[in-house]
């Protein structure tokens, strides 16, 4: 039975492509398609125009790519490859979805993977990672690495496995954006903060403390990084139930960020309740804001800046991304990009440490076929 698969994205769009491919695929995309003569006449590799159903039914191109697969080109939107796609149903094929289709299209797991994440790329920087993926960096990395485990060459394997992990860093965030939360007392500067690192007002700012008591959340990129800038009320014991409610989801936020940027008034003295806060952070980078309006304590050390006049926002940002991603890997470097990559490394790098070796063989080669 053929199979059919919409291969162009959702959406508006001039055209969209469906590939038809299976044994009989030129028969059935036949049954439903007018063209000036039979499409099995029709060499490989040629353009045919027809229309879909009846004379006066939709315009669609196909690409003859061999007998058992064919491609048609219609109209964007959803309208035209829905029709499409009913016809092809009734018509014997079965409809599967892209990532289905995709996979099928690479016979190596990484790159089959690689591939499927792509189109979730949240910037060019990310998606030229997972390109290098799809080029197969990652699956040379790890028959290298097997190829060092079995010739008994521990200490290089263990270093490179190492290498592999700290750019895993960067790799988990391929098409989920860093989480980055402001957190600080109440009227310290975070919603003006977070606008200006967006460029736009997103945060409602006001002179009145405790304006800010849910989190407002707006995605951005630093540096070509896809990041998540959370916003947060503003730190302090309140007996409104509202406010309380919004200091919780804040301690909440400021526990699963990857960074948390702790915004202090410079135009206040460093309260000890802002120790707190520092020591309850993981990742944390102290801001000093409002520079403008005064000189910021040289204790702790952060970085300052103002919201106003833009002053320090590119030192901010640059040192944001040196705590995200401390070595950002280079051009056509293997990256390992998913959650269980990072497993099974881990557990690799556990079994070489321990000269485990048939073990450390065992998890490379799962990793490998992408389990």
């Amino acid at each position: 039975m053929p199979r059919a698969a919409l291969i162009t994205p959702l959406g508006r769009s001039a055209i969209a492509c469906i590939a038809v491919e299976g044994k009989g695929a030129r028969q059935v995309v036949a049954s439903e398609l007018i063209t000036r003569r039979p499409l099995e006449s029709y060499p490989e590799g040629t353009l045919a125009l027809g229309r879909w159903g009846h004379a006066e039914g939709e315009e669609v191109v196909v690409r003859i790519a061999g007998d058992d697969r064919v491609e048609l080109c219609c109209h964007g939107g959803t309208a035209a490859p829905s029709l499409l796609l009913q016809g092809l149903a009734a018509a014997g094929c079965e409809i599967e979805p892209w990532q289905a289709w995709l996979a099928r299209q690479y016979t190596d797991p990484l790159q089959a993977a690689a591939a499927a994440m792509l189109p979730h790329a949240r910037t060019l920087r990310t998606a030229s990672i997972l390109l290098d993926q799809l080029a197969g960096a990652l699956t040379r990395e790890v028959q290298e690495l097997c190829g060092l485990v079995a010739a008994g060459a521990a200490a290089e394997a263990a270093s490179r496995l190492r290498t592999l992990l700290v750019r895993s860093r960067a790799g988990r965030h391929l098409d989920v954006p860093f989480l980055v939360a402001l957190v600080g007392l109440p009227n310290a500067g975070k919603s003006s903060l977070l606008n200006a690192l967006l460029g736009y007002p997103r945060a409602l700012v006001h002179a009145e403390p405790g304006t800010t008591r849910d989190l407002v959340t707006a995605e951005t990129a630093l540096s070509g990084w896809p990041v998540r800038l959370v916003d947060t009320a503003g730190i302090r014991g309140s007996s409104d139930p509202i406010e309380a409610a919004g200091i919780e989801l804040a301690r909440q936020a400021q526990g699963k960020a990857d960074l948390c940027l702790l915004v202090h008034d410079a135009t206040r003295a460093w309260q000890p309740a802002e120790d707190v806060l520092l020591s309850q952070s993981g990742c944390s980078l102290v801001v000093h804001a409002k520079c403008d309006l005064a000189v910021p304590p040289e204790q702790p050390q952060g970085v300052a800046v103002s919201s106003v006049t833009g002053a320090g926002l590119a030192e901010l940002i640059e040192a944001a991304v040196r705590c995200l991603v401390p070595e950002s890997p280079p051009g056509g470097a293997a990256v390992p990009f998913t959650e269980a990559h990072v497993a099974r490394l881990e557990r690799t790098l556990q079994h070489v440490e321990a000269g485990r070796h048939a073990a450390a063989l065992e998890e490379l080669n799962l990793l490998r076929h992408n389990q």
